[in-house]
């Protein structure tokens, strides 16, 4: 039996078979079978050497529709580079002998180059005296973005030695969505993340820490309902506050043609449709930290490099998305690097970029922890200035001041009051000295609650002093 189709080699340099071409073969009794795989002459492609060439048998239970998505090695079978005649050196043709085959499983066979963008055709030959089925696995569906870490923008891992990271926040933000109809399918995400840079392994702490690099994979919380309360018949619909809501058009009145009922081709959204509407979907907020009821899975920081991250994930959490971190073991490193995302599902990738969102990580200290304005040092508190960049008569800003949860819940716990949290907007000096406005009259000043929200027209500078009650 002769298969023939272009070989492009894995996603990284761990030799997953995310973007690769697999087969799948089953049989109906045991036995063995020889499989071959010789990529073109070389001469045909003027090139110098044969590429390095690999190829592995997975086993799989029989049945299985999904993609193999790593090479575990209690699952592997064969692997050309271990047969008796195999050869160090790139060779034009590689083989197995007396694969052993079981019809109680099935068997997906993963050919790669062992160099990461090497591309080249190839020759897939199965001999066997079975009858074998032979399948190819559909190609996942991927997404790709590239970006890099400055400054300013590397926060570090999540946790430093246990604890939260405050500039975790920092790092570059993605979002994941849907790219096609909703489905309650249960969606398999594999993540892959490889530094660019020629900085790789060469940006270690002078105390001996490597630089590695890693992800962290977070849901985006739905919003909550509108309004749990039954209303009445030709009731406005409105939110928490009893603010009307915008009402909702009827999907009954969408001419034929032009929407998911008036399809006349028998599918729920074309896969121009599903990708202009996730386009179009208003992207969520960055997130400041991860609380202990979140949703949140991390890659282990093991190799400068890359580093991957692998789940099995309901349909129904990418209708709000979820979010990718990704970012390096040392706080402050810069780099450049690339994220790769395949799903078993139309998906795609954006990134939460700066913009006019700004974030920025600080820190009480026994002298800057002078409590609210009641106090006579509170000018002391951490002090930040708001400049927009952009000349206009006046714009609206949204401010939020968290803090980390894990650290706060105990003192909160023993003073409540005390540990209430809040912040003030005065105007300032273009110099930021000590200048800018006593605190008598702030432009603005939020309750002093746990966590904060304010919007405030913004008209020339502005100085932010955050601070808790005590």
């Amino acid at each position: 039996m002769l298969l023939a189709s272009v070989l492009l080699c894995p996603a990284s340099h761990s030799h997953t078979p995310n973007g690769c071409c697999l087969q799948r073969i089953t049989c109906t009794k045991p036995g063995k079978c020889t499989i071959s795989l010789s990529q073109a002459d070389r001469k045909m492609r003027n090139i110098r050497d044969n590429v390095p060439i690999r190829f592995v048998v997975i086993r799989q239970r029989r049945g299985a529709k999904t993609r193999v998505w790593e090479e575990v090695p209690d699952d592997v079978v064969a692997d050309s580079t271990k047969a008796h005649f195999a050869s160090p050196l790139p060779q034009r043709e590689v083989a197995h002998t007396n694969v052993k085959l079981d019809p109680s499983y099935s068997y997906v066979v993963v050919p790669h180059t062992l160099e990461r963008g090497k591309e080249c055709n190839f020759t897939l030959r199965i001999f066997s005296p079975l009858d074998l089925n032979i399948d190819e696995v559909a190609t996942p569906h991927s997404d790709r973005l590239t970006g890099a870490w400055l400054r300013e923008s590397a926060g570090g891992p999540v946790r430093i030695d246990g604890r939260a990271n405050p500039s975790w926040c920092l790092n570059p933000q993605y979002w994941i969505t849907r790219a096609g109809p909703p489905s309650k399918r249960k969606v398999e995400l594999k993540l892959v993340l490889h530094r660019t840079d020629r900085k790789v392994g060469r940006d270690d702490k002078s105390d001996g820490t490597k630089n590695k690099v890693g992800m962290v994979l977070t849901r985006v919380q739905p919003p909550p309902p509108d309004n749990p309360r039954r209303r009445k018949p030709g009731q406005a619909r409105t939110n928490a506050l009893g603010e009307a809501l915008p009402s909702k058009a009827s999907s009954l009145k969408r001419p034929l043609g032009t929407g998911p009922l008036g399809a006349t081709d028998g599918t729920a959204l074309s896969a121009t449709g599903g990708a202009e509407e996730a386009k179009d979907r208003e992207l969520p907020r960055r997130k400041l930290e991860v609380l202990p009821s979140d949703v949140c899975l991390s890659s282990d920081f093991s190799n400068p490099a890359v580093a991957t991250l692998r789940c099995v994930i309901p349909g129904e959490w990418l209708n709000d998305g979820l979010l990718v971190h990704p970012s390096l073991k040392l706080i402050g490193r810069e780099g450049d690097f690339t994220l790769t995302a395949y799903s078993s599902h139309r998906i795609m990738l954006r990134e939460l970029a700066m913009g006019s969102t700004r974030t920025v990580a600080g820190v009480w200290t026994d002298k800057t922890a002078m409590g609210s304005h009641l106090h006579p040092d509170w000018k002391r508190n951490p002090a930040f200035q708001i400049r927009p960049l952009d000349r206009v008569a006046s714009s609206t800003a949204r401010i939020t001041l968290s803090r980390p949860e894990e650290r706060w819940r105990g003192p909160c716990k023993q003073d409540s009051v005390g540990c209430m949290l809040g912040f003030y907007i005065v105007t300032c000096d273009r110099e930021r000295d000590s200048k800018f406005n006593d605190g008598r009259n702030p432009s603005m000043e939020t309750n002093f609650v746990p966590m904060h929200t304010g919007t405030s027209p913004l008209r020339g500078l502005y100085c932010m002093q955050a601070a808790c009650s005590v």
